[in-house]
């Protein structure tokens, strides 16, 4: 019995030390046309297979290796090894969904910081946004049918999107296209049920506005740290279901379908029932050209805001349309020399801190396709979850109802100097030196029927305590954001992460011609980085940064930190708090600032 005590103790020790000096080790990789698959361990080679015959990801376990090292590792496609040597670390038991010969599997990217106590609640988490992974996506067609070359709305049998630890697999997708006049036009797909952690609609913009593919997804991190309610971006790769490359696109929320609304306005709230959600889903007006708070007493609404299209309605078209048309009405009667009228109006009317904040990025980044520099691709959203009814006159029993509206940016593809308009830009070369003030006192009429004014510039911008207001935002963000020390920190680890994705980008063939189309190689994107101009941007991106940030630094007589501010360290930072202010006041505060 005591030898048998024994024998069993010491069994089990072994089966201890067994489990702390080894490990068993999944392996996950992405390869394309290939049929036999091995994962080469320290010289000893084990076969893969696919776990879903029609998505090329295989996989293997391999037992009892070795836990207390890195071990170096490689995959080995229909007997052609990778150009790269892997390092698997100790105790890790699985590897994240690689993608065959790229470098990077995972690459934390920074992100932006603000310290702020006003945070956007309602900002959900989707597995697809984890920007440390590029994920793969492949599209599958129809037979005959040929998406890729002619950009006609269809139906996809199949689409498959592989995250860095899981696979979604949906059929009969709905797809359609947008910016036909680039080679890799952007597109824009409806998935079925619940879509991804309620992420239904993604949109995949075009990146051959941009060599570096870097200016969407910093335009997102700012707006994101600033927590206005905008569109996550992430770089994916596309293929189709032959293992042909597609293209990188920026892969992203649309901000004008009913699931962005209803994870950025409803999220928090607690609706039981898809009928109860869908009737608190509000108004959604996509601006085009011409669209602005236009008020007169006289016009019919609908002649008004016809350059509004009206992308979903709360109730019906005329109530979306006076909705609008009571906003403009609270605009044009705002006094904005008076502190509480201002909180008042943004309470109850049209949030004033988003709206400027997005204004100061617009400024900032050169991004001229939105309200401030051409009036066009911009969203309001009337949330009908806070709306209250006013009577405005009992004797004609004339009702009123406060709708409050958001001011949401869409699809933002022309930023840093992007195809920027001779219109727009009368300052060419110097564009990027000029205060934000020549764009508030301008008479503008850059294009056919363009107004010469912008109503909310022009009433918020000019003077009273909205322009001190917008000031403290647009100075707040180069100090903390904006400037040459975090970006250039952010801009390159993209790059490290990106160049990679621009060397495939650079070799695919592309089977749509549009008239703007581009194929931009590795130099392009180097030089669209750090160069002074480039043959597609008159400004490098970091020196566009660098510019507009001195600026905006020597016209308020500031500096931005000398150390990078993220996300992470934000938080031990005094929280920047924005009232209305006076131009003068708010020069005074800066000035008592500095000599503290």
């Amino acid at each position: 019995m005591k030898f048998h005590k024994t024998t069993l103790l010491y069994i089990f020790i072994l089966g201890w030390i067994s489990k702390v000096l080894c490990r068993d080790c999944i392996f996950n990789v992405i390869s394309f046309n290939t049929i036999n698959v091995y994962v080469e361990v320290d010289g000893h080679n084990s076969k893969m297979v696919k776990t879903d015959p029609d998505i090329p990801l295989f996989v293997t376990t391999i037992k009892n290796l070795r836990n207390n090292d890195i071990l170096k590792y490689h995959y080995i496609a229909d007997n052609v090894p990778e150009k790269i040597e892997r390092h698997l670390r100790t105790y890790t038991v699985n590897t994240y969904n690689e993608l065959f010969n790229r470098f990077y599997t995972i690459k934390h990217i920074p992100h932006f910081g603000f310290p702020t106590k006003n945070t956007w609640t309602k900002n959900p988490d989707s597995p697809i946004f984890d920007d440390s992974y590029i994920p793969t996506v492949i599209i599958t067609d129809k037979k005959n049918r040929k998406f890729f070359h002619n950009g006609n709305s269809t139906i996809l049998p199949r689409v498959d999107i592989i995250l860095k630890d899981s696979v979604y697999t949906f059929k009969n997708v709905k797809a359609k296209s947008r910016d036909l006049r680039y080679n890799m036009f952007s597109f824009k797909i409806k998935l079925p049920d619940n879509g991804i952690s309620g992420l239904r609609t993604l949109f995949f913009s075009t990146t051959e506005t941009d060599p570096t593919m870097m200016h969407q997804l910093i335009y997102s991190d700012m707006l994101q740290a600033l927590e206005n309610p905008s569109s996550k971006a992430i770089p994916c790769r596309v293929y189709d279901k032959h293992g042909r490359g597609k293209g990188v696109y920026i892969l992203q929320e649309d901000p004008l379908s009913k699931d962005f609304m209803i994870r950025h306005f409803l999220k928090d709230n607690d609706l039981t029932n898809n009928k109860e959600i869908s009737s608190n889903i509000g108004s959604i007006l996509l601006a085009t050209s011409k669209a602005d708070f236009y008020w007169s007493r006289n016009d019919k609404v609908s002649r008004e805001y016809e350059e509004f299209k009206i992308i979903r309605n709360h109730s019906r078209k005329n109530e979306t349309l006076d909705a609008l048309n009571h906003l403009a009405k609270a605009l044009h009667d705002l006094n904005v020399g008076n502190k509480e009228k201002i909180e008042a109006f943004s309470k109850e009317w049209f949030d004033i801190p988003i709206f400027f904040k997005s204004l100061a990025v617009q400024y900032l980044t050169g991004n001229w396709n939105s309200y401030w520099m051409c009036l066009n691709n911009y969203i309001l959203y009337s949330n009908p979850l806070e709306s209250s009814v006013e009577i405005i006159d009992s004797n004609t029993n004339y009702i009123s109802k406060k709708t409050k509206h958001y001011f949401i940016e869409n699809k933002v593809l022309y930023s840093f100097g992007s195809e920027l308009k001779l219109g727009i830009n009368q300052y060419g070369d110097s564009f990027p030196s000029q205060t934000y003030n020549t764009l508030v006192d301008r008479i503008w009429g850059v294009y056919e029927n363009d107004p010469k004014y912008r109503i909310a510039i022009t009433k918020l911008l000019e003077g009273g305590l909205t322009k001190g207001m917008f000031e403290k935002y647009l100075v707040n963000i180069v100090k903390y954001i904006f400037n040459p020390v975090t970006m250039d920190n952010k801009i390159n680890a993209l790059h490290e992460k990106l160049k990679e994705e621009a060397e495939w980008n650079s070799k695919l063939h592309r089977v749509h011609k549009g008239e703007y189309g581009r194929i931009f190689t590795v130099k392009d994107f180097e030089n669209g980085i750090e160069s002074e101009s480039t043959s597609y941007n008159s400004w490098g991106l970091k020196r566009w940064i660098k510019e507009r940030a001195k600026t905006v630094a020597n016209e308020f007589d500031i500096t931005w930190y000398t150390s990078v501010i993220s996300k992470e360290n934000s938080g031990y930072l005094e929280n920047i708090e924005v009232e209305p202010i006076s131009h003068d006041n708010y020069m005074i505060e800066l000035a008592i600032e500095k000599n503290q």
